[in-house]
Order: C-alpha cells, then sequence, then structure tokens
C-alpha cells in the first residue's frame, strides 16, 4: 500500500513540473526598442514599464 502511494505521489510531481515554464517574449532593436543592451527595468503602479538603456529612459 506505501509503495502504491509513492507511485502516485511521483506521478502527480512529475504532472505538475510541466507548469513550470514562464511565458516570455524579446524586445529589441528589431521590434522597438531602439537598443539592445539593457540595464534595468521597473513597473511603475500604473503598469507602465520603463527601460533604462545607454541611449536614455523608454517606456513600454
Amino acid at each position: 500500500m506505501f509503495h502504491k502511494l509513492i507511485i502516485i505521489l511521483l506521478v502527480f510531481a512529475a504532472l505538475d513540473s510541466s507548469a513550470q515554464h514562464p511565458n516570455f517574449y524579446s524586445i529589441n532593436d528589431e521590434n522597438g526598442l531602439p537598443v539592445n543592451e539593457v540595464y534595468q527595468v521597473i513597473q511603475d503602479k500604473k503598469r507602465f514599464i520603463w527601460i533604462g538603456c545607454d541611449m536614455g529612459l523608454f517606456s513600454l
């Protein structure tokens, strides 16, 4: 009985591990940002994203 419980828990743990891949996308000079080198990214209270790079400060 104990072995069956361990196997069931391992199967559920393996199924849950596929949800650990977050979605992401790249913002670079080909799709909106004038440079590829970014020093800092922050988000303010109004949900604007501010990107600091060597050419200045940009918002998205």
